[in-house]
């Protein structure tokens, strides 16, 4: 990475991943009926959330 707004353009692709796939596990949650495997989506869902937060951060960071 060279520039800033390479890194800036990297940054956006994950948090648009990232995005993608709490939408999936959303999706997938709404198939299960297993108690066990609802909570292990859950866990996974919150760590997606998180991730998300974490690229908006630095994204913010990086644009100013």
């Amino acid at each position: 990475m060279n520039s800033r707004e390479e890194l800036i353009e990297s940054f956006k692709r994950i948090l648009w991943l990232e995005k993608q796939m709490k939408d999936n596990y959303s999706f997938y949650r709404n198939a299960i009926q297993d108690e066990i495997f609802l909570n292990i989506i859950g866990e996974i869902e919150a760590d997606e959330a998180r991730h998300i937060n974490i690229a908006e951060r630095i994204l913010s960071i990086l644009r100013k």
